[in-house]
């Protein structure tokens, strides 16, 4: 196995993954997939939609400024 492997981190995450990102259900990921600000899935390959890790980690990131941004 190359080493260069082992740091490499996913770019994208199928659904069963993405909603473990963020510590919900399915049921309430796929609520959150009706709000307009949350990431979209890309079909990678037909049929198979994949979420982008680093857009789901600036939705997440974009949450906690606003949380941040209230308590001050």
């Amino acid at each position: 196995m190359d080493h260069h492997s082992e740091t490499l981190r996913p770019i994208v995450v199928p659904l069963k993954e993405a909603h473990k990102m963020i510590g919900v259900g399915r049921s309430t990921f796929y609520e959150l997939l009706k709000e307009p600000k949350f990431p979209r899935p890309v079909e990678i390959v037909p049929g198979r939609k994949s979420f982008v890790v680093s857009e789901i980690e600036q939705w997440v990131a974009q949450r906690v400024a606003r949380r941040n941004a209230e308590v001050a």
